[in-house]
């Protein structure tokens, strides 16, 4: 299999390394794309299949992450350093000719660097393989560039690591020969599937966790299957790119079937089992047969534990009495307080010593091999992560309702009367804690960068940060010393996951500044092109696309551009928004931003998106998501219009003609605002955790965003 150029119909796209071939076809040493790369070499383009998309990948790391030198960091640096990525950049812009289109995407939340480059990998080559089927027909002419935005939106690591498991070889095959087949003749279906059969087995190794995925062996395998994508193409596309087939291959991975995190053997050769690991396999059989509920069911109704509880309070008590004085006098909630903090003590000390012992194995073993922690330490673990998390998981469940002035006020005022009639001093709890729900409903975290908040909001933030930092307490202890394919880490992960909200939202926010700055930047330091000035101008457009928590990220970028644009830079075009998670409210005293956006801001919305109709409501005293209803902008109902729903799509919608004939007589012109009902389009996902969140790389979805950035031109 030999090495092609690209096809000459588009410019070479070489995301995030380059570097010449040698004479006989190969490529030699890759080394950095930079601004000086002699015009000669560029036309030897070697495809990495690691590396090579038809986007860029523009990083903005956490504080922790920009340790360049540290040899430990899982962040493969070399894919996320933002000047050597703005370096590449601008040198494609120096010879990528008058750019037409620039399309800023933004992913959204419990994105690492592998899940946020899939997200990526789903949708822009979706779109490239309706362009070139005919689907998706752009103006003439049509010169787009893709920025898509990685800031590190989840816990842990921010590295390339399928966190979701193990993908299931059939599955992929199934849809890589679903999506690809031979760019020429003489391949047969037996060796397309040995191709990519080895090609599986470098995405799992690539992927996999405790696996340097920037390795030079892993690297090294990377290059050398870059003639794959020379010889085989996209089923409906034949002309596609290599960058775009290597997208749709990778697609074909992210998509295929989950089996579950896999790990290697973690016990040493011994002549006999210990007795944690017999007791830990025993309630993983008993778990695994009759299930978790069953089993709990039996537990707590059966007279033998009862006997048990028993047998111990009496003991305890017993003892007590032995050595506290006047013990027997204590009343009944007294004794319940001495004796709950003594086991929320020993369950600590518990945690404690199983994970000192994890780390004592650790210290003694060599290799990749670790000691996990005992079924006694993972049940007092999940005592605990119970215990802690009820604060505020009761905080989340009642500040919807008692964030409203009149509940809260009525409520408080049941339990002052109580108070009064019954003397008990426990009822100063429930007349303080409902009104105490109305100061969080004015300390909600601000979801754009105003400045400082408020003293009243500090409070409220101080207060419900407490509480998050509570109950992320015993997850944050052990989660080191737990196998990754342990049912209860990923349980409490999950959990985790939902408690690091506010901070996700914090991160959006900051993120959004941090790529306005990057975005100003760049537009004052522009090469120039063949025509002697910037290939982005002022004649270029500029399209927001955001999902999930990357809507909040472009709508407050959309906001800096309107604030600081300058006219030799860019037309915002469209901000378009999908499920995005923030709230419906959020355009009030936005004028500038209607003022400056030339086609629309559109919020694609879903009813069965669970993360917005509940946790994002519950997470933010009953504020109404954008992602759930779309954008609620009263002051000017004439900007405001909502396209007929869609019952299918398979070509390009023209909303204008949309809104014309669902609320005539509104007249498209006027319009600035869309809010467009995606429910038939986006519905599918489990209730839980989500529902129809993520359910958007789909083709039909492709179609809808890409009919938002066409607006401007379908009303004219």
């Amino acid at each position: 299999m030999s090495q092609v150029d690209n096809p000459p119909d588009s410019p070479v796209q070489q995301r995030f390394q380059i570097g010449p071939q040698n004479s006989q076809g190969s490529p030699a040493r890759v080394r950095e794309f930079t601004k000086e790369l002699p015009a000669a070499e560029a036309e030897f383009v070697p495809v990495d299949l690691q590396t090579t998309r038809p986007y860029f990948l523009i990083p903005f790391l956490d504080e922790d992450e920009i340790d360049l030198a540290d040899p430990k960091k899982a962040v493969p640096m070399a894919a996320l350093d933002l000047a050597k990525a703005t370096s590449r950049l601008k040198a494609y812009l120096a010879k990528s000719g008058p750019i037409t289109d620039v399309y800023v995407v933004s992913h959204g939340w419990h994105r690492n660097l592998y899940s946020a480059t899939a997200a990526y990998d789903r949708i822009i080559s979706r779109f490239a393989t309706l362009r070139r089927r005919g689907r998706i027909q752009p103006a003439d002419p049509f010169n787009p560039l893709f920025l898509t935005l990685h800031w590190h939106s989840d816990l842990g690591e921010n590295g390339w690591v399928d966190h979701m498991g193990r993908r299931d070889r059939d599955s992929f095959l199934r849809l890589v020969f679903e999506r690809l087949k031979p760019r020429r003749d003489g391949i047969s279906s037996g060796a397309m599937r040995n191709t990519f059969e080895d090609l599986f087995e470098l995405f799992v190794k690539m992927s996999s966790p405790n696996i340097n995925a920037l390795s030079p062996g892993i690297k090294e395998d990377a290059r050398d299957f870059s003639p794959v994508f020379t010889d085989f193409t996209i089923r409906d596309a034949e002309d596609a790119t290599p960058d775009e087939v290597i997208a749709a291959a990778w697609s074909c991975y992210h998509e295929a079937d989950v089996a579950k995190p896999v790990v290697e053997q973690q016990e040493l050769p011994g002549a006999f089992s210990s007795v944690s690991s017999y007791i830990t396999k025993l309630i993983q059989i008993v778990v695994g047969v009759a299930g978790i509920g069953t089993v709990l069911g039996l537990v707590f109704k059966s007279p033998l534990l009862a006997d048990i509880w028993n047998a111990i309070r009496t003991t305890a008590d017993n003892a007590a009495t032995a050595v506290i004085p006047g013990y027997q006098t204590w009343n009944t909630e007294s004794r319940v307080m001495l004796w709950s903090g003594l086991v929320y003590i020993l369950l600590w000390a518990i945690v404690f010593f199983g994970v000192n012992r994890v780390k004592v194995g650790n210290k003694a073993k060599t290799g990749r091999y670790r000691s996990t922690l005992g079924p006694l330490s993972m049940a007092a673990w999940l005592i605990l992560q119970l215990v802690h998390s009820l604060p505020i998981v009761v905080y989340c469940l009642l500040s919807p309702i008692l964030s409203a002035p009149v509940i809260a006020i009525a409520v408080s005022a049941v339990f002052a009367l109580l108070l009064y009639a019954t003397r008990q001093p426990w009822y100063w709890l429930g007349v303080l804690v409902p009104l105490s729900f109305l100061v969080y409903r004015f300390s909600l975290f601000n979801e754009k960068g105003n400045g400082d908040p408020s003293w009243w909001q500090k409070v409220g933030l101080w207060g419900r940060k407490t509480l998050v930092r509570v109950a992320r307490a015993p997850i944050k202890t052990v989660q080191s010393a737990t196998d990754r394919d342990s049912r209860s880490l990923q349980l409490w992960q999950a959990v985790d996951n939902q408690l690091a909200f506010w901070d996700m939202v914090e991160k959006a926010v900051k993120s959004a500044a941090h790529a306005g700055e990057w975005l100003f930047d760049l537009a004052a330091d522009l090469p120039n092109g063949e025509s002697g000035k910037p290939n982005i101008n002022s004649d270029t457009r500029l399209h927001l696309i955001g999902h999930s928590h990357g809507g909040l990220l472009v709508m407050n970028l959309a906001r800096l551009i309107a604030r600081h644009r300058e006219e030799s830079h860019p037309k915002l075009q469209t901000v378009a928004t999908i499920n995005g998670a923030f709230m419906s409210a959020w355009l009030e005293n936005e004028r500038l931003l209607l003022d400056t956006v030339q086609g629309c801001i559109a919020a694609v919305y879903s009813r069965y998106d669970v993360a917005n109709s509940f946790w994002y409501p519950m997470a933010n005293s009953g504020r109404r998501s954008a992602g759930y209803v779309g954008l609620h902008f009263p002051i000017q109902p004439n900007i405001v219009a909502t396209p007929l729903p869609y019952a299918f799509l398979s070509t390009t919608p023209n909303l204008a003609q949309r809104i014309a004939k669902y609320e005539a007589p509104k007249d498209p012109k006027e319009v600035r605002i869309m809010n467009i009902d995606g429910s038939r389009l986006i519905f599918e996902g489990p209730i839980i955790p989500q529902g129809s969140h993520n359910d958007i790389f789909k083709d039909e979805v492709v179609q809808l965003l890409w009919a938002t950035t066409l607006f401007e031109r379908d009303r004219a």
